[in-house]
């Protein structure tokens, strides 16, 4: 059998750091007659749920868990906030990665 194969290896896909908090903080001071600390927990659970997502190596069930209960969560919070909520990505670069309206 020779050194060739025909499986190609694909890399994981990779992710940079970024807290919803801030953004949906920054929003809710600017449109809404509350103040974000009222959420604060909430965006501490949302940003964990991002967290715990995009770090899950694993190729096990708990990853998939993991992946779905964060999916959920956007779900859901797509339909309390409008798509204007700006969102900046930024890397170990001195500019941003990429700006996405949210």
């Amino acid at each position: 059998m020779s050194g060739n194969s025909n499986i190609l290896p694909i890399p994981f896909r990779r992710t940079h750091n970024l807290l919803f908090s801030e953004a949906i903080k920054s929003y809710i001071s600017t449109k809404y007659d509350q103040h974000p600390d009222t959420f604060s927990r909430d965006l501490e659970i949302i940003d964990q749920l991002r967290k715990d997502a995009v770090t899950s190596l694993e190729p096990h069930a708990s990853g998939i868990r993991k992946l779905q209960a964060y999916a959920a969560q956007l779900i859901w919070m797509g339909g309390k906030f409008p798509v204007d909520v700006r969102m900046t990505i930024h890397t170990n670069r001195t500019s941003p990665l990429t700006e996405c309206d949210r």
